[in-house]
């Protein structure tokens, strides 16, 4: 039953009626709004929430690169000492989990 679901889904690189395949592949805003979130928030632990929501993306690497671009890992260990969150520790270890995440986070 779940196989014959996936058939009839509409894929996510198919174009819709009238949208030419091109516009669907264009890639979205590379930035990651939780990361100001995560940095801005002033609780010396992460809200719960959040900290997933986060965790969760960076386990897709895209997310992670845009994670860890403009020294983002290095602004997360800088709080992580500070607070010792654990579920920021959880988030910087699923960051740094992928290649090109972690050769921007070695030169610490």
């Amino acid at each position: 039953p779940v196989l014959a679901w996936w058939e009839r889904a509409p894929h996510r690189n198919s174009p819709h009626e009238g949208e030419e395949a091109s516009e669907r592949s264009k890639p979205s805003n590379p930035s990651l709004p939780p990361l100001s979130q995560i940095l801005a928030c002033k609780e010396p632990h992460l809200p719960a929430d959040l900290a997933g929501l986060c965790i969760n993306l960076a386990h897709v690497p895209a997310a992670a690169a845009a994670l860890a671009a403009d020294g983002g890992v290095r602004q997360l260990i800088d709080r992580l000492m500070r607070t010792r969150d654990v579920l920021l520790l959880k988030l910087i270890r699923a960051a740094v989990a992928h290649e090109e995440t972690a050769m921007q986070a070695a030169p610490m």
